[in-house]
C-alpha cells in the first residue's frame, strides 16, 4: 500500500490516523482530505515535531497498514496462526473480526486485558514475525 491507496480510501483510514495522532480533529480531517503533505503540515504543527520525523511517522504507518492488508485480504488463511498465537480467541471471535484490526486489538483488550498501545505492539511483532 502506498499513500494513494490511503488518500483514496480517506474515510476508511480516518480512525486509524486519529488514533495514532489524536490530536487531529475531524476538522483537521477534512481540510487534509487525503493530501499527505497537509497532514505532514499539521502533525508539525500539532506535535512540534521536524519534517523528518513526521515524514517517518507516516511512512510508519503506511508500513503497518500494509503489512496488514495482506492478511485482512486473505483473512481465513491466516486465522489459524493467529488463533495459535492468541489461543483466547474463539472461531467466532475471528469471524467476528474478519480481517479488520481494530477489531482484533479490541479483542485483545478484552480477553488479555491489553492497554491499547500493548496491543498494537503485539500484533506489529506478530506481522514482523511473519
Amino acid at each position: 500500500m502506498d499513500w494513494d491507496r490511503i488518500a483514496g480510501n480517506w474515510k476508511q483510514f480516518t480512525g486509524s490516523i486519529k488514533e495514532q495522532w489524536a490530536k487531529l480533529t475531524d476538522d483537521d480531517l477534512a481540510q487534509i482530505a487525503g493530501k499527505r503533505e497537509q497532514l505532514e503540515g499539521k502533525l508539525q504543527e500539532l506535535y512540534g515535531h521536524g519534517k523528518e520525523n513526521v515524514t517517518k511517522e507516516i511512512d510508519e504507518f503506511i508500513a503497518r497498514h500494509k503489512s496488514w492488508d495482506g492478511i485482512a485480504g486473505n483473512w481465513k488463511q491466516f486465522t489459524g496462526s493467529i488463533k495459535e498465537q492468541w489461543g483466547k480467541l474463539t472461531d467466532d471471535d475471528l469471524a467476528q473480526i474478519n480481517g479488520r484490526r481494530e477489531q482484533l486489538e479490541g479483542k485483545l483488550q478484552e480477553l488479555y486485558g491489553r492497554g491499547k498501545h500493548e496491543a498494537k505492539k503485539e500484533i506489529d511483532d506478530f506481522l514482523a514475525r511473519l
